[in-house]
């Protein structure tokens, strides 16, 4: 092993990754992300749950920041993406969607319904 190996972080990605991590919650200016800021409205709109218009505009009138019109919308797809949202037509809802279980039918092996 080298000396100037042993002064050097051997995994500097793993360093990278967690100093990503302390600002994912807050950027420079101590303000939460747009990710923080539509997790929280999505919890507080529960099953009435909340449009990326919305979002935007709460951003715009709390923060004094004006987001592109997509920032909102793809934060939004990809916390759909971590099961963290999801939504039904515009309108966006806090977790992952609920999966509709239908019974299979008469005649189904197993579904105990054989018809007889």
């Amino acid at each position: 092993m080298h000396l100037e190996s042993a002064s050097r972080p051997l995994i500097p990605h793993i360093i990278e990754e967690v100093s990503s991590k302390k600002q994912e919650n807050k950027n420079d200016s101590g303000r939460p992300t747009v990710k923080v800021v539509s997790l929280n409205l999505l919890e507080g709109a529960g099953v009435k749950g909340i449009k990326a218009e919305r979002i935007r505009d709460y951003i715009d009138r709390t923060y004094g920041l004006a987001v592109h019109e997509k920032t909102v919308g793809m934060t939004l797809y990809r916390l759909s993406l971590e099961n963290l949202a999801h939504r039904v037509g515009h309108t966006w809802f806090f977790g992952p969607a609920k999966t509709e279980t239908k019974d299979p039918g008469v005649g189904t092996p197993g579904s105990g319904n054989d018809g007889a």
